[in-house]
């Protein structure tokens, strides 16, 4: 074989050995393209992800908002303030803002309400506590005092 048949043996072998190349490189350039591609498709799926997390999380956070000011504001009744303490985590968060709401009532004189919740704490939530008991005390003595104050009028009436 001649130097010049050498040479272009090797260029034949060199030409199809980049032929042969050029598919697999191709092949890995597509294979690169569709992992890039899930890739791009993945970043964006988390960061909707993200959004819906940091959406509902504002959400959460909103409605604890909301039911923490409903928390600080008089109930209606004694079974109004029973029902929204159960919306509380905890036993001690509960009975906490039930004898808050009992306070309040007696206030207002509205001791069937204290007498309510006195009873709901002491069968309920805690039987020993000692401020539903005192609560519960106070407002048995303020039904007395307003049954003897009309008992009194009645019988200052009849006079």
């Amino acid at each position: 074989m001649t130097l010049k048949a050498l040479g272009t043996a090797l260029f034949l072998m060199a030409v199809l050995a980049g032929c042969d190349n050029k598919p697999k490189q191709t092949a890995a350039s597509s294979s690169m393209d569709a992992v890039s591609k899930q890739a791009q498709e993945l970043s964006q799926k988390a960061e909707e992800m993200s959004n819906q997390a940091q959406e509902a999380a504002q959400k959460a956070a909103d409605e604890a908002k909301q039911m923490a000011e409903s928390l600080n504001q008089p109930a209606a009744d004694a079974q109004t303030a029973i029902n929204n303490s159960k919306s509380l985590p905890n036993l001690q968060d509960q009975i906490k803002y039930l004898i808050g709401q009992a306070q309040n009532f007696l206030a207002q004189k509205k001791m069937n309400d204290v007498l309510a919740i006195g009873q709901y704490i002491l069968s309920t939530l805690d039987p020993n506590n000692p401020e539903a008991k005192a609560l519960l005390e106070q407002a048995q003595a303020g039904v007395s005092e307003a049954v003897s104050g009309m008992t009194n009028k009645i019988k200052a009436f009849g006079k």
